[in-house]
């Protein structure tokens, strides 16, 4: 079995290998016909292998799962380009004016591009820790442990919480994405774009306006972040996933910042710090909540997802 390192690497250099996709086809093919187009498109091939390279380079800080996205859509960017501009090539072969084949030739171009990408998602492999090592990382106290007399339920635990960076960047984005609209409108840039370009920035601004007040919720099936305003589920966990939950004291600066955050291993909904609830999930990722109460409570909740969470662990080995 070829270890991560090595897969690593491999999807490193199928990521780089649009460059020399794009050499050879400059060499082999008449390049008269599009002479202006292999500038940049030679830019944006370089510009992915030196992104690889780095992701290659930097491989004990830039995690595994941040790694695959980021080399999978280096190679689909770049060998979205070099398929298009080689395909282009192939068309003058077909065509005596070359923007005869600017509409057939995008398509192709954009199944390349994804093919390429999924392939190096699939060379590069999920390298995930096993349940073990994720584990072990948590404090004893705070894991997970089957129960098998633990087999009354938890009474469903709630708190409130709520983000105030949220709030404000439900009324940025409305503000900007309306203004945009209303100057395209007024520049005579068509009614259509306006209008979507109004429609998309209210429908963004309501889905992070409903997300800046939430409940948060320990039940029979996990843990669940809903919103106040609008009934949609902001984030969930569910209780066969977690390996194990902690109270603790939420700084922005380590969690990236307040509000609704995604960060590599972790994804965080934080005000402006305070008491909240870590939990540590089988895929190795961990949710951070903040809550609006004190210490007391996100000892409390802590308390009962653990407690959810052993009990579903004992039904899912009861049943296997």
């Amino acid at each position: 079995m070829t270890s991560p390192r090595s897969r690593r690497l491999a999807a490193g250099c199928w990521a780089m290998l649009p460059l020399g996709v794009l050499l050879v086809s400059s060499m082999v093919l008449p390049i008269s016909a599009a002479p202006r187009a292999l500038g940049p498109v030679l830019a944006v091939c370089v510009a992915a292998l030196l992104v690889a390279a780095v992701v290659i380079g930097l491989a004990r800080l830039v995690p595994p799962h941040a790694s695959r996205w980021m080399l999978s859509l280096t190679g689909a960017v770049g060998a979205g380009a070099a398929g298009g501009y080689t395909l282009s090539l192939v068309g003058v072969q077909f065509f005596d004016d070359i923007s005869a084949t600017s509409a057939w030739w995008l398509l192709p171009a954009t199944l390349v591009a994804v093919l390429w990408g999924w392939t190096g998602y699939v060379v590069h492999g999920d390298q995930r820790p096993s349940v073990q090592q994720i584990v072990e990382t948590i404090p004893e106290r705070d894991r997970v442990l089957p129960a098998a007399g633990a087999a009354d339920l938890v009474l469903p635990w709630r708190c409130d919480s709520r983000s105030g960076s949220l709030e404000g960047a439900a009324i940025f984005v409305l503000v900007v994405l309306g203004a945009a609209g209303v100057l395209v409108v007024v520049s005579g840039g068509g009614w259509l774009l306006g209008v979507l370009l109004g429609v998309g920035g209210l429908v963004a601004a309501t889905l992070t306006w409903a997300a800046a007040e939430v409940r948060v919720l320990v039940d029979g099936d996990g843990l669940r972040v809903r919103s106040r305003r609008l009934p949609l589920t902001v984030l969930r966990v569910p209780a066969r996933e977690v390996l194990g939950a902690r109270a603790m004291d939420l700084d922005p600066m380590v969690w990236g910042g307040t509000g609704l955050r995604w960060l590599p291993g972790s994804t965080a909904y934080l005000g402006s710090g305070g008491p909240g609830i870590v939990v540590h999930r089988r895929s190795g990722r961990r949710l951070a909540v903040q809550l609006a109460q004190d210490e007391q409570a996100a000892v409390a909740g802590a308390t009962a997802l653990r407690s959810v969470a052993a009990q579903a662990r004992v039904g899912t080995d009861s049943s296997s």
